[in-house]
């Protein structure tokens, strides 16, 4: 995927990693209602970890959608290759300012998932977890080990190849 065209590359993180990971959290979050609706479950790092989740996805919910809204529109249209050269370097140092913001709430959402580990002991279920608490977990797992892939693609293939795009702006300017 590091090779892949640009608008690609874009195309494959929407269709891949937005749809799915948006799915995948309304899911978990209905798994832990159910989980902690189950009579008996007096698991406090579930309580914290749904906290952490609920704000953790509420986050990264809007991010993707600032990303949908704002990035890969302006990308996709106006930076990746199709467009002159001089015309692509100056939209894609526009766009420099929220890859800042965007790589920040990456930054976050990794110390959510940090968070969630040190809480759950990397997602080790307790020996009085019932096989609702351990698919839970096991899900969590899944989605975060995901979300790093997903992570990587925009931080060091998307947004890198847009700064390197934005560096020509400055090459191409007079002086």
């Amino acid at each position: 995927m590091d090779h892949a065209p640009l608008p690609a590359l874009v195309r494959f993180i929407l269709d891949n990693h937005h749809s799915w990971e948006r799915q995948k959290f309304l899911e978990i979050r209905g798994q832990s209602d159910h989980v902690l609706k189950e009579p008996g479950d007096d698991f406090l790092e579930l309580r914290q970890l749904r906290d952490i989740f609920e704000g953790m996805s509420k986050g990264f919910l809007a991010h993707m959608k600032r990303e949908e809204q704002e990035l890969f529109p302006t990308f996709l249209h106006e930076v990746a290759p199709g467009a002159g050269e001089a015309q692509r370097a100056q939209k894609a140092q526009t766009l420099l300012p929220l890859l800042t913001v965007l790589t920040r709430e990456h930054d976050v959402l990794l110390s959510q998932w940090d968070a969630m580990k040190a809480l759950t002991g990397r997602y080790t279920p307790s020996e009085k977890a019932d096989e609702n608490h351990r698919s839970l977990l096991k899900e969590l797992r899944e989605l975060e080990i995901y979300q790093h892939q997903h992570i990587h693609k925009e931080n060091f293939v998307l947004f890198e190849k847009i700064r390197v795009i934005a560096q020509g702006a400055g090459e191409a300017s007079p002086q």
